[in-house]
């Protein structure tokens, strides 16, 4: 099993998805009850991968808790590459 949080994990799946463009710019993410049955968590970690994508700024969250993707793939790299330097 991995040392990785429950979390992270989630985050790391959901940004996966964005990046090979999954979910396109304006999609909506599954509601979060869905993303609790996926991944066989609670609230407490779909909640925290979505704020860690939102701080990200790989999602924006609007009104009624809809949680929306905000890049595409390539602003993804190109502000990975502006954040290690």
């Amino acid at each position: 099993a991995s040392a990785r949080s429950r979390h992270e994990h989630v985050a790391a799946v959901l940004r996966q998805r964005i990046t090979r463009q999954e979910y396109q710019i304006g999609d909506s993410l599954p509601a979060e009850s869905a993303l609790c049955a996926e991944f066989d968590v609670s609230r407490g970690p779909v909640r925290q991968a979505l704020a860690t994508l939102k701080n990200e700024g790989l999602i924006r969250v609007s009104r009624g808790a809809e949680r929306a993707v905000r890049v595409g793939a390539g602003l993804l790299s190109e502000r990975r590459g502006s954040a290690d330097r």
